[in-house]
């Protein structure tokens, strides 16, 4: 497998594009896509691997699918939602907040007096008598039931400002509204000659245009005079002028918002307390103004969607005008971790931080960004939870439906009366009912008066006693009003004390009397009627037991299920208009969002995440890792690294997500690698297939094709420049070529060549790996060990050289028989090869360069080719070569010698043959020869030339010949031979 490249030029140049790309995508991260890919990924992270455990102190009483179908249809009657707190209240919710806006006022409604279900199919038809209607104040009863209940949450509702546009109609709108300021009962024709633009223009604005200079105004009354009614505030912007019914609406509107955002103050924040942020600001939608002056606690519920319109996080807080509002989950919260902690909190900011502060010492500090928003610690909930924290207001509905039903049987109960003393013409008891009529419509209509009291005259709120700013007339007005009520109401109460009791006494009548006494009467018409209308009153009567059990059976589940828990009442009905994106589902109900909002603060589990910088950094640390990997390995081998480096960030972001619940950037990170490494690879492979042309054009000639396609296969094994390698050099030549060239002619020389080299070629660059770096006339000149790195190079080399010596013996026979070769001649080769340090490379001039190697190594080589002359051998190899290669082999050494231009003498080697293919004779002859050339060496000549004579007694040797020679030389001249050093000296090349 090829080896990592080192780093070399283009490797550099491939980090360095890498390194550009991740760069680039650094930074465009915090761009359109790369955000969304980013928010995708979180809500991956929400869904799949949810931190947070839903809270079981929080339950949800749902107005569903199921309360519509049962109650009625949204938005109810506010008696209903009245009764709704009132049954929380009494089965001991210990918070209950109200994700319900209540911005206007409800009209009174009229239902019949002791309409009920119960009896439509009685024979005697009373019942369908024509009842008058009973008038119902919806908002007064509501007010009674947020009264005093310092448990309950309401919300409001706060239009986030947008970016600031001051377009042509923008500065349209404030130009009307600052005419309208000055003349309130300006017409739109009027308007539109005073700014010069045509009426249809004017037209679409003027509605905007008057509501904001009616809050204008409105608010500057009511700053002088807090408890102006709406009729003063009327006189004050138009004086005598005639309101119109458009202007009438339009200001009473913005009076009622006046009038409960001056009471919202107290719910408000210095903004000047609240450094280290900046919150969006916003115009607050309050509730109607008597809700306003009975709640206890308030907040806004408005959602901020990020770039998607996926709600992920919320603002805490926003500026109005009027100071700062809380976000109503955060109130929740922090009061109920007051509970826990001292009864009371303070909120403070700080950079990057909303805190609650709480008596006993306690922190709650919330990580927000700049503007202070929040972002939310989304729980999966699971099916199971909805079944057990999710109630439907049909369970709530279950209390009050069983108690109107009591209510409705009272009504009954009385008409069953009235009908029995109209029988019996019971004047004491009609002349009670009909005072009770009377007496009724007095109270309904004090309580009328004393709503739009409420609504429109403030001054009527309480009784103070007059002032300079509150006329006599407003406290006299006040108390007669109160006076008048509280005198009724006590008159209603002794008058239905007279009226029970006066229908006791007439119900023991008719049973000791009419009824037990006149058996016989039992077809008298009258008593028929009395018996029937007494049987009713008996049902009636087991029908209340009935429906006090269902009451308190019905009450008694519902306790169970919110007594001491955080009850959140919401629409999640399938056709309201409060459904947002989330990462859970694409319509979440609001009231789950502020679950959300509520259980991440109440744990404490926050979601934390990379700052802009830590982000960055990691992008470009993820970049370059693999701009690294991909410049290093190859295309496969990088592409099983990408995957697992993107794998491992991977792994190691959810990790981190799942233990710390930190929001690690997933999306550029990711990209970046797949650039850097997309980058890279197309340089690669552009760059290294000009680079594979430009190997495959310079090796060609020089390696095999399977050598070839090698280099190409791995580049980094072709070093094209100039390097000190040691490698195996191999220098050959035909012995006696040039005088059998010239017996053969120019044709049948240039044919035996080539298919000698040929042979050659195959043996040196097919079978043992070499480069054949050049041909000189019959010479060869070879190495190995480059381009391709080979550990092995001399025993390829060694082994390369006795193959070009054995295919010479069938190489001739083949030639005699093709009739190539004269009659006796032969084809015989000489070959010199040695291992040493060379120089390796491209070398030429500009017009010609070759692939080749120069150096004393290359020298030697040359040097022992010709040697072979001198020893009568085929082979001679340096000791180096020997020493590397020749195992395996069979050969023997044949000394020292020092060859012409060369100052120091080299041992030199005779190859004979492989080892397996050697017989004994073969190796006898290696081991006779060492050991004479040893003695030689040693300077006892007679003991070496007995040797050599030894061996040439067995057959003819030539080098034995040579130094059977030197050694009768060094004999015949002894004197001299004692400064003998065993160094042969050559004296031609």
């Amino acid at each position: 497998m090829p080896t990592p490249s080192s780093i070399t030029g283009r490797t550099v140049r491939s980090i360095i594009l890498g390194l550009a790309a991740t760069v680039v995508i650094a930074a465009t991260s915090q761009t359109g896509p790369f955000r969304f890919g980013e928010l995708r990924s979180l809500d991956l992270r929400f869904r799949k691997l949810p931190t947070l455990e839903p809270n079981p102190d929080i339950v949800h009483v749902d107005l569903d699918d199921k309360a519509i179908d049962q109650i009625g249809r949204w938005p109810w009657p506010r008696k209903r939602l009245a009764q709704l707190i009132n049954v929380l209240h009494e089965c001991g919710a210990r918070k209950i907040m109200l994700d319900i806006l209540l911005p206007w006022p409800q009209q009174p409604r009229f239902v019949k007096e002791g309409e009920t279900d119960l009896y439509r199919d009685d024979p005697n038809d009373v019942l369908h008598a024509d009842l008058p209607p009973v008038p119902v104040l919806d908002d007064v009863e509501l007010a009674q039931a947020l009264a005093g209940k310092p448990n309950l949450f309401l919300a409001i509702h706060v239009d986030l400002a947008g970016p600031e546009v001051q377009d042509e109609q923008e500065r349209l709108t404030e130009s009307l509204a600052a005419l309208v300021t000055t003349r309130p009962s300006t017409t739109r024709r009027q308007a539109a000659r005073e700014v010069g633009r045509p009426l249809d223009v004017v037209k679409g604005l003027m509605a905007t245009a008057k509501q904001r200079a009616f809050e204008r105004r409105v608010r500057e009354i009511l700053r002088r005079t807090p408890l102006a009614s709406r009729a003063e505030v009327t006189r004050a912007i138009f004086g005598s002028a005639e309101v119109g019914p458009e202007d009438e609406d339009i200001l009473g509107r913005v009076y009622l918002r006046q009038r409960a955002m001056a009471v919202m103050e107290r719910f408000a924040l210095p903004a000047e307390e609240l450094p280290g942020i900046r919150p969006p600001t916003g115009r607050v939608v309050p509730p109607l103004a008597p809700f306003a002056e009975v709640i206890a606690h308030t907040g806004f519920v408005t959602v901020a969607p990020d770039e998607d319109g996926v709600v992920r996080r919320i603002p805490l807080l926003t500026r109005t005008d009027r100071g700062v509002f809380p976000q109503l989950a955060l109130v929740l919260a922090a009061e109920t971790l007051a509970d826990a902690h001292g009864g009371s909190y303070e909120l403070t900011t700080a950079p990057g931080r909303v805190i609650l502060k709480f008596p006993d010492g306690f922190v709650r500090s919330i990580p927000v960004d700049a503007s202070g928003t929040m972002l939310i610690n989304w729980g999966r909930l699971a099916p199971r939870y909805r079944l057990r924290q999710h109630i439907s207001a049909v369970a709530a509905a279950d209390v009050w439906n069983a108690r109107e039903a009591l209510r409705h049987n009272t009504d009954l109960r009385r008409l069953v009366c009235i009908q029995i003393a109209i029988l019996l013409d019971n004047r004491p008891l009609k002349r009670l009912f009909a005072e009770a009529d009377v007496l009724w419509e007095k109270l309904y209509d004090a309580r009328r008066a004393r709503h739009r009291a409420v609504l429109f005259e403030p001054a009527l709120l309480s009784e103070p006693a007059a002032t300079a700013s509150q006329p006599a007339s407003a406290a006299s007005r006040l108390a007669e009003l109160i006076r008048q009520e509280r005198e009724l109401e006590e008159q209603e109460r002794k008058l239905e004390q007279e009226i029970d009791k006066a229908c006791q006494e007439m119900i023991q009548e008719v049973d000791s009397f009419y009824l037990a006494t006149a058996p016989s009467a039992k077809d008298n018409p009258q008593v028929k009627k009395l018996r029937s209308l007494r049987t009713m009153l008996r049902r009636i009567e087991n029908e209340n037991k009935a429906l006090e059990q269902a009451e308190a059976e019905a009450r008694a589940r519902l306790r169970a299920r919110v007594a001491g828990k955080i009850v959140l009442v919401g629409s999640t009905t399938t056709g309201a208009s409060d459904f947002v994106p989330t990462p859970l589902h694409e319509r979440t109900a609001g009231v789950v969002v502020h679950a959300n909002i509520l259980n991440t603060i109440l744990s404490g589990r926050f979601v934390a995440r990379s700052g802009l910088w830590l982000s960055l950094l990691t992008i470009l640390a993820v970049g370059l890792l693999v701009a690294a990997v991909t410049s290093t390995f190859d295309a496969v081998q990088s592409s099983l690294l990408l995957a697992v480096a993107v794998l491992g960030y991977w792994l190691v972001g959810i990790s981190i997500w799942s233990a710390r619940t930190f929001w690690l950037v997933l999306a550029a990170p990711t990209v970046a690698m797949f650039a850097s490494f997309a980058v890279i690879t197309t340089y690669r492979q552009l760059t290294e297939q000009r680079q594979k042309r430009q190997i495959t054009s310079t090796f060609k000639q020089y390696l095999s094709p399977a050598m070839v396609d090698r280099l190409v296969a791995d580049p980094s094994q072709a070093a094209l420049g100039g390097q000190q390698r040691e490698l195996s050099c191999l220098f050959s030549d035909l012995a006696g070529f040039t005088s059998l060239s010239e017996r053969l002619g120019p044709e049948a020389t240039v044919s035996l060549l080539n298919r000698y080299l040929d042979r050659v070629g195959e043996v040196i660059q097919v079978r043992h790996g070499g480069t054949l770096s050049k041909y000189e006339g019959d010479g060869v000149f070879a190495f190995f060990g480059a381009p391709i790195a080979q550990a092995d190079h001399p025993a390829r080399a060694l082994r390369a050289a006795l193959d070009c010596q054995a295919f010479l013996p069938e190489f001739n026979r083949q030639l005699h028989a093709e009739g190539l070769l004269p009659e006796g001649a032969q084809l015989a080769v000489r070959i010199g090869v040695t291992t040493g340090l060379v120089l390796v490379g491209n070398m030429g001039s500009t017009q010609r360069i070759a692939y080749t190697a120069i150096g004393d190594s290359v020298n030697l080589a040359a040097r022992l080719e010709t040697a072979n002359k001198f020893f009568g051998t085929r082979i001679l190899v340096n000791e180096a070569a020997w020493e590397g290669g020749g195992k395996g082999l069979i050969g023997r050494p044949l000394g020292r010698i020092l060859v012409v231009g060369k100052s120091e003498a080299v041992g030199v080697w005779e190859p004979l043959a492989v080892e397996e293919d050697a017989d004994g004779e073969l190796r006898r002859l290696a081991e006779d020869f060492a050991r004479g050339v040893e003695l030689y060496a040693q300077g006892r000549f007679d003991a070496a030339r007995e040797c050599f004579l030894a061996i040439l007694a067995r057959g003819d040797d030539p080098p034995s010949r040579l130094y059977l020679q030197l050694c009768e030389q060094a004999l015949a001249s002894l004197p001299e031979a004692l400064e003998f050093d065993g160094v042969i000296r050559l004296t031609e090349k």
